[in-house]
């Protein structure tokens, strides 16, 4: 199941985050798409930690809350924004 999810969130990154899709799909500036696409990126990483407390309160079992929580926990920094690629990303997509 993480393998699937990271793959999931792998998948959007690149898809919609990379520099040639930038270009071809936004629709307003460059700094909107990406701060959007970015946003939905991290609500799809904190909805796995929302349904591993559902699992916890419905089944009370605390392993599913940790488990799915770490893995967004994980997601979370790994998506997080950084500065330097920030500005890279958008000057890619500005001269494209």
């Amino acid at each position: 199941m993480a393998g699937g999810y990271f793959g999931f969130l792998y998948f959007f990154r690149v898809r919609f985050l990379s520099p040639e899709m930038i270009r071809r799909r936004m629709h307003g500036s460059v700094g909107q798409y990406i701060n959007t696409w970015t946003m939905v990126l991290f609500v799809m990483a904190q909805a796995v930690a929302v349904y591993g407390l559902l699992l916890f309160l419905v089944g009370a079992l605390l392993a599913d809350f940790l488990v799915l929580g770490g893995a967004s926990l994980v997601t979370l920094l790994w998506l997080r924004p950084q500065e330097d690629k920030y500005f890279a990303l958008v000057r890619h997509a500005a001269n494209l």
